[in-house]
């Protein structure tokens, strides 16, 4: 059994805590599906609006809400929230 140095140990230490601390986020690209879709400043709908999308407008999906009902959202450099169901990924594989 190959013996490995204190401070080898806690590197690996370090990276799984790390690994294991950090939150996971999904990013990938998305499409709205239908038209005029407000992008929320917060994830409300009595939010804010910061923006509003055109159906077909890609989007960078960055996170969900608690509840899922809607996604975290960049579109040109504009950030918010959009309700999920006016959303499809772009990508089947989500």
């Amino acid at each position: 059994m190959k013996k490995y140095p204190v401070i080898t140990k806690l590197i690996l230490l370090l990276i799984l805590v790390l690994c294991i601390a950090l939150p996971v986020q999904a990013v990938f690209s998305a499409y709205t599906n239908v038209d005029k879709v407000n992008m929320f400043s917060e994830p409300t709908p009595s939010a804010t609006v910061v923006e509003v999308l055109k159906i077909g407008d890609i989007v960078k999906v960055l996170d969900k809400s608690e509840d899922g009902e809607f996604w975290r959202v960049e579109h040109k450099g504009h950030h918010g929230w959009i309700k999920s169901y006016q959303l499809s990924p772009k990508d089947h594989r989500y």
